[in-house]
């Protein structure tokens, strides 16, 4: 997220702001984390790549709309959701559809591409700012949100016949206590 901090900083937020929104929106995940990946292992890795990528376009759309300190900092915590949930539900995603003998290169690739996206995007990002932050804020999330949609589809016929456990009253605290206990 290139962008975001220089987008704050273009509508002139202090860095130690934008450190605080940083601070502030990380504590929420910290607590959700351990559900997401409870949900991935109960066979919910579609739901959490849909929430993944929302979140990622929400976080980006937010701020361009509503620049204003608590909304900022939900921005954040959405981008950090999404950040902690694609990984665990891409994973899971990938396992059941690609067979066990290829999974190897699957994910390699997949870690090219997202490393490959990681290093050209910036600097192509940072040629094209004189559109505006907040353009490329907004163009950027509508881009995910779309992608993510079309993606969520494709997944819904791809993995139809995924089992998936319900989700209980006491899933939270059984994500904590499997979290530390280390076994199902």
């Amino acid at each position: 997220m290139l962008l975001y901090p220089l987008y704050l900083l273009s509508l002139n937020y202090a860095i130690r702001d934008i450190g605080g929104f940083t601070t502030l929106g990380s504590l929420p995940v910290l607590l959700l984390i351990p559900f997401f990946g409870y949900l991935v292992d109960l066979g919910w890795s579609r739901e959490i790549l849909l929430l993944s990528g929302l979140s990622l376009g929400l976080a980006m759309i937010l701020p361009v709309l509503l620049p204003y300190y608590p909304v900022l900092i939900l921005s954040y915590t959405l981008l950090y959701i999404s950040m902690y949930t694609w990984m665990p539900g891409r994973m899971k995603a990938i396992a059941l559809v690609v067979p066990t003998t290829m999974l190897g290169r699957v994910y390699g690739l997949f870690s090219i591409i997202f490393n490959g996206s990681r290093t050209i995007t910036p600097f192509i990002l940072g040629r094209i700012t004189y559109l505006g932050y907040g353009y490329l804020l907004l163009n950027t999330g509508l881009i995910v949100i779309l992608v993510t949609i079309l993606m969520y589809i494709e997944l819904l016929y791809s993995l139809r016949d995924i089992n998936r456990k319900s989700i209980r009253k006491y899933d939270l605290l059984n994500s904590y206590i499997t979290l530390y206990s280390f076994h199902g």
